[in-house]
């Protein structure tokens, strides 16, 4: 009997000049992975809240629990009066964050260079 295959993303963080934490994801996001990405985003803004830069450009696949852990993220930066914003995926998985409409409720930018320059 064949197995399906499974597919991971990794998530791993680092914190450049001035103080931004960059939460990076590689591979696929959906209900077996969310709660990892989201406890790490969660560590991103401790012990002081900090501008969080979620890089999305490895993603290959997101689904909603996905988009609503980066909804999270957002509303705690907000409350907090920090940043967060998001460098986009592929165009295949930012038509997700189109149709949604999340696409307009997010600041993002199309590379690193851009994000920290204009961040």
């Amino acid at each position: 009997m064949a197995r399906a295959a499974q597919y991971q993303g990794s998530v791993s963080s680092d914190v450049v000049a001035g103080g931004t934490e960059i939460v990076a994801l590689n591979g696929e996001f959906d209900l077996s992975n969310s709660a990892d990405f989201e406890r790490r985003l969660s560590e991103a803004s401790e012990p002081e809240p900090t501008d969080i830069l979620v890089d999305l450009r490895g993603v290959s696949f997101v689904d909603s629990t996905t988009l609503e852990v980066l909804v999270r993220g957002l509303t705690r930066a907000n409350e907090r009066g920090t940043g967060f914003a998001l460098i986009r995926p592929n165009a295949l998985v930012w038509r997700v964050f189109v149709l949604t409409g999340l696409s307009l409720r997010f600041r993002s930018y199309s590379s690193l260079h851009e994000a920290l320059f204009e961040h």
